[in-house]
């Protein structure tokens, strides 16, 4: 899901029940792709939603949600909607959704929001989400994305803290930097960077990359897990490629002398989907009024990592 830029002059009328966003709007959720909100959508279904005939589209993701295509939901998020846009062909749609293991925790299960004038569309992904008495609505754009998330480090003996951060960036940025594959991949696919000389197109990724610590309670008195989230540019905007770079940098190992990284599973946010921290981690649930909180909430330490540069990777 893309960072939710400043909010326009769009607001929720005063009447209509809901939270209303923070100083600043809603905690951006940038660890979301387009591969990950479609991934369960069968092959007919984005058929269907692709038709250009459908005009502006919004992608609508429920939190807590179910894999049943719930009519009488989607009625009642497309309700909601209209009485706030005053958009009377306004249409929210469930999909029919792939199978999955009972072992998988990376679900998701979108609806389609359409009907939409191109200015409402903007609206509904600019707002960014929507928290209703009922139920919470996160809305993405249609347009395919990526994610700067690149992936969740495990098996270093550092503190979660900024230091512990900036050492696990620079591991990152040695191990890619040292890669030949690496290398090759970004100068074929660099369709989400500035145009600059070739030489200069692996230099902008490495040189970007930062890392978060996040820290796991651990249960009945044991040591805390502490695990760093690292954010890299992707070199491509386009989402099969996307997908390539993750499996080529997932794949590698970051070596240190406190440890050797390995890539974690990736988390399941059930509130805002995000890939980069458990749902009781969840930063909404710590919004002013608030309605749906997770069962628990395990104590955290996060500090955001020494990230070298100011070019963040574009999300579209």
């Amino acid at each position: 899901m893309p960072v939710f830029p400043p909010l326009r002059s769009f607001s929720i009328p005063s009447y209509i029940p809901h939270v209303p966003p923070p100083l600043g709007g809603f905690p951006p959720t940038p660890s979301v792709s387009t591969n990950d909100i479609l991934r369960h959508v069968t092959d007919e279904y984005l058929s269907i939603w692709g038709n250009s005939e459908v005009g502006p589209r919004v992608i609508g993701l429920l939190s807590y949600d179910r894999p049943e295509a719930d009519a009488s939901k989607a009625m009642e998020v497309a309700s909601y909607l209209r009485s706030i846009f005053d958009c009377p062909h306004l249409v929210v749609g469930a999909a029919e959704y792939k199978r999955y293991a009972p072992s998988e925790t990376r679900l998701v299960f979108p609806l389609l929001i359409s009907g939409l004038s191109a200015e409402q569309a903007k609206d509904l992904v600019e707002y960014g989400c929507f928290a209703a008495p009922s139920f919470t609505l996160f809305c993405s754009p249609w347009e395919p994305f990526v994610t700067d998330y690149a992936f969740t480090l495990q098996g270093y003996s550092l503190s979660a803290d900024e230091d512990g951060a900036f050492v696990v960036s620079t591991v990152v940025q040695k191990t890619l930097q040292e890669n030949l594959s690496i290398g090759r991949f970004v100068q074929a696919h660099h369709d989400n960077l500035p145009d600059l000389p070739p030489p200069s197109y692996l230099s902008l990724v490495v040189d970007n990359i930062y890392a978060e610590p996040i820290t796991l309670a651990a249960s009945g008195g044991g040591v805390d897990r502490i695990l760093f989230n690292v954010y890299i540019i992707s070199p491509t905007k386009i989402p099969a490629d996307h997908d390539a770079w993750l499996n080529l940098i997932r794949g590698l190992r970051y070596r240190h002398m406190t440890g050797c990284g390995t890539v974690a599973s990736p988390f399941s946010c059930a509130v805002c989907f995000a890939r980069d921290h458990p749902t009781g981690l969840c930063r909404y649930t710590d919004i002013a009024g608030w309605h749906l909180k997770p069962p628990t909430r395990p104590a955290s330490n996060t500090t955001r990592g020494h990230g070298r540069g100011g070019f963040r990777g574009r999300r579209n």
